[in-house]
């Protein structure tokens, strides 16, 4: 009986992001914010890793932890206000309720990112076949505007690039919606918990990299530059760091609804 209520619960949460309009705002507004940044190239270029990459200094990147996380920022806020987290969690557990409801918010944040990247590689390839007869995956334009900056466009591994690039903002975007989750335990405002992660993401940077503390800001975990400050790079710094965030949020998350609903 428990597992058909844990099943039900997770299809819940699920359906709740995707038939939420925010999810997919997000999604179109993530891929304007990314395209505009590369307006200017588009007339001289049709390789698509070089089209991609400049992407990555647009409004979308510095949108993601808010519009990562807003399909799921006030679901607890609205559970709790209506006393519904009260009728679901009388047919599980606390810690089950907690962990779906944390599990979900996380891999909404993974899904809005990687559905615009890949959305995004579409109509960049779309665009240059269009401008210019024929889109390139990689090329020499590539190889110089990179500059020894990259092994692996040294080494021809255009997919694998892209892939590392997508993979790193997905993994960025995915620590924003358990913040929300989390704050949404303390401050019962929607707006606030909305908002919450752009406000930490931007102060976090502003302060701690002015400080040169660069491993207490999540913007060190985008695929765009901060991570070349860091001591420790690569795949498994960054699955680290991130780790810690889920863990962290999760605890909180935790802690909070326990709290509420003694």
């Amino acid at each position: 009986m428990r597992k058909d209520v844990s099943r039900e619960m997770i299809r819940q949460e699920i359906r709740r992001v995707f038939h939420s309009p925010f999810f997919y705002l997000s999604i179109f507004i993530l891929l304007i914010g990314s395209f505009v940044a590369v307006f200017d190239c588009l007339a001289d270029s049709n390789d698509v890793v070089y089209l991609f990459d400049v992407t990555g200094v647009g409004y979308g990147k510095a949108l993601i932890p808010i519009l990562s996380s807003l399909a799921v920022a006030d679901s607890y806020l609205i559970e709790y206000q209506s006393g519904y987290h009260y009728a679901v969690m009388s047919r599980t557990t606390k810690l089950r309720y907690c962990f779906f409801k944390m599990g979900v918010a996380i891999a909404s944040g993974i899904f809005v990112v990687l559905f615009m990247k890949l959305l995004l590689l579409a109509l960049l390839a779309v665009v240059a076949q269009c401008l210019h007869g024929k889109f390139v995956f990689g090329g020499e334009e590539a190889i110089q505007y990179f500059d020894n900056t990259s092994i692996l466009i040294l080494r021809r591994q255009f997919g694998l690039f892209i892939a590392q690039n997508i993979l790193y903002d997905c993994l960025y975007a995915s620590v924003f919606p358990g913040l929300s989750l989390a704050v949404s335990t303390l401050v019962k405002n929607k707006y606030v918990v909305m908002m919450f992660p752009f406000i930490y993401a931007n102060v976090t940077a502003f302060v701690f990299v002015g400080l040169k503390w660069y491993y207490l800001t999540p913007m060190v975990l985008g695929s765009e530059g901060r991570a070349k400050l860091l001591s420790y790079e690569g795949l498994p710094f960054h699955i680290m760091v991130v780790l810690i965030y889920w863990i962290v949020s999760t605890i909180w998350f935790v802690r909070g609804v326990w709290r509420e609903t003694k």
